[in-house]
């Protein structure tokens, strides 16, 4: 298993550890690394192009480690394992490595006590192994490779965001982190979708979509969606609170103006909810959403700032309906009483299952019954595209 450190030597790598906890399961990331802090198997591998059997030997797992420098009260790094991940790409461009992952489930620390088993044999293992990180110089290996040893961090949540807190918890007790502000984003929800007669709200999150480098929300168009935030300080971190100012921008080429753009946390947690409402558009429209941290007390507060990718796009199912319905409406409008005698005449089988015994009559009232579907047909397409269409502006 692959093991990535992020130190907070700068706040751009404190920020990438936010980053890696704020983002959503399956979301890409990027680290980048001077190859003298890489360790010789992968560099090696890069260089030769073998990374593919290198893949095949350690698998393309990895973990996201948290490394504290060294204080005055604690002469050694401290480590946090924060997340897992599924390395896609390893790249050397001139000196750096670009190591390209896809974020999985988050580290379990919920037994993860200071003299627990799995801390100790972890611990041991990120300090004995060859090119550990140096005290006094933070020299060492950043990227490396090590035995997929049992650590108790792998676990399944009983609830939402559990294996998130427990993580949460070790980091803002660490004094570098103590100015950060944590939150991760539960994702785009789908508020219009109701099923019929149901009093009770029904909440549909939207599935994003995986594609190369990114992943985008596919979302309706002329549809209502809220970004939701999940907030959390632990109780014992200081300051016990953080007030902070956000604003969301959203792309007004897919969406329109965001209601009130500027959002504040002054609780120690908190589920914030972010209204949007996408437009009409005829074609897929790419439109970003931003999280912006415009101000804060106390002030240098450090947060993850992502850019999440949105695609407003025309369901295929809902164009496919309307061609097929307005192709219907001139076929039912044109039948009449002849065609329709016409085709019972030469369909006896029909005739009888229908119980039709004179002709005349019934051809007439069923002309009639087909210009009455095909008004139906014509008044629900035409609903649906002045609804969800941009032809009414």
């Amino acid at each position: 298993m692959f093991m990535l450190f992020s130190s907070n030597a700068e706040r751009l790598f404190q920020r990438g550890i936010l980053e890696v906890l704020a983002l959503p399961d399956g979301h890409p990331i990027a680290f980048r690394y001077q190859s003298k802090y890489i360790a010789p198997t992968v560099s090696d591998s890069i260089r030769r192009e073998a990374i593919g059997d290198l893949f095949k030997q350690q698998g393309n797992r990895a973990l996201i480690v948290y490394a504290e420098r060294p204080t005055a009260e604690c002469h050694v790094y401290q480590y946090c394992p924060v997340r897992f991940a599924e390395i896609t790409s390893l790249r050397l461009l001139g000196d750096i490595v670009f190591v390209e992952m896809t974020l999985r489930e988050c580290a379990n620390l919920a037994n993860w006590e200071e003299t627990s088993e799995s801390r100790v044999a972890f611990l041991r293992t990120v300090r004995t192994r060859e090119g550990a990180l140096v005290a006094d110089t933070g020299q060492g290996y950043f990227l490396d490779v090590t035995d997929d040893c049992a650590w108790g961090l792998w676990s399944d949540e009983q609830t939402e965001g559990q294996t998130w807190q427990t993580v949460v918890d070790k980091l803002a007790a660490m004094p570098s982190m103590a100015n950060c502000l944590f939150y991760r984003i539960r994702g785009f929800f789908d508020t219009a979708s109701r099923f019929p007669f149901q009093r009770a709200p029904f909440e549909r999150v939207i599935a994003p979509k995986t594609a190369p480098g990114s992943l985008v929300y596919q979302i309706p168009v002329s549809a209502v969606v809220d970004l939701k935030l999940f907030f959390y300080r632990p109780i014992g971190a200081d300051p016990k609170t953080i007030r902070a100012d956000f604003e969301i921008e959203a792309d007004k080429t897919g969406f329109s103006e965001v209601p009130d753009k500027r959002i504040v946390l002054e609780s120690r947690y908190d589920e914030i909810s972010i209204r949007l409402a996408s437009k009409r558009v005829f074609d897929s429209v790419l439109a970003p959403v931003s999280i912006r941290l415009k101000g804060s007390t106390p002030e240098n507060v450090l947060a993850c700032e992502p850019l999440l990718l949105c695609m407003v796009r025309m369901p295929p199912s809902l164009l496919v309906t309307l061609i097929f319905s307005l192709f219907l409406v001139p076929l039912f409008f044109a039948l009449g009483a002849d065609d329709i005698s016409w085709a019972l005449t030469h369909l006896p089988d029909l005739r009888r299952s229908l119980g039709i015994v004179d002709l005349g009559p019934a051809s007439i009232r069923l002309a009639v019954y087909a210009k009455l579907l095909g008004s139906l047909i014509a008044a629900v397409a035409g609903f649906i595209i002045f609804r969800r269409l941009p032809v009414s502006k």
